[in-house]
């Protein structure tokens, strides 16, 4: 079985764990510790890579090979972000074929205006929902493998309000988004908001879950009350 069709088997178990690799020696530990997937950081590859905070210095083509370099080395899904996909629609087409040939079998695509940066920094700006809209159609048009899962990602929380980010999420839904993510929630009751209200939809909800943040000070422990229905499971990825 593909690694994209074994990661689609782990929602069976319930509320999972995509463990950070920040490069290909941590993707063979984790590995090596039992992780059941893998998550490909842009805010780690920056710093690996470039040495820099995550504002967008990475070209789509170093964050390919990045990738690339870590699925060669592990047996494991790998989930790689893919930001605001380099650009538009046709860039975003050209994200899509680049993350399968590296290796990846998840992808989330974010609904910021370049120049993007961290989810967790101030001053982040959005596209308009119906850009974001047209960004997955053709990215979900260019994916060859029916397996591949794409996420949807939203900073609106930061830059607007909740509701928005839920409206967001909705509209990506709707345009075919496998998965559901608002990036840097406020607290627990933020969590539990969103998945009660996109609960409905029946979509996988990824929670990015860091150590520190400059936005949520919020923690979780593994037998948090925050627990979604099997219909819809969180994603905790873990940023160490």
């Amino acid at each position: 079985m593909i690694r994209s069709a074994r990661f689609r088997q782990l929602f069976q178990q319930g509320p999972f764990c995509c463990l950070s690799a920040h490069d290909a020696i941590m993707a063979k530990l984790a590995e090596e510790a039992g992780a059941k997937a893998l998550y490909v950081s842009g805010f780690v590859a920056s710093g690996v890579i470039a040495g820099e905070a995550d504002i967008g210095v990475l070209s789509q083509t170093e964050m390919f090979e990045h990738i690339r370099r870590i699925c060669r080395t592990t047996t494991l899904p790998v989930f790689a972000d893919a930001d605001t996909g380099y650009g538009g629609i046709l860039d975003v087409q050209r994200t899509m074929r680049l993350w399968e040939e590296a290796g990846a079998s998840v992808l989330h695509l974010e609904d910021q205006a370049l120049p993007k940066k961290c989810g967790h920094y101030a001053g982040k700006q959005l596209v308009s929902k119906e850009e974001m809209v047209l960004k997955l159609r053709a990215m979900i048009e260019a994916r060859t493998d029916p397996d591949f899962f794409i996420v949807a990602r939203t900073d609106a929380i930061a830059v607007t309000d909740i509701d928005d980010a839920i409206a967001r999420l909705e509209a990506y839904a709707e345009a075919g988004a496998d998965g559901l993510c608002a990036d840097a929630p406020e607290s627990i009751e933020h969590m539990r908001e969103l998945t009660r209200r996109l609960g409905p939809l029946g979509k996988p909800i990824l929670f990015n879950q860091a150590r520190r943040s400059c936005r949520c000070r919020t923690t979780m422990r593994w037998d948090s009350p925050i627990r979604s229905r099997r219909s819809n499971p969180c994603l905790p990825c873990t940023k160490r």
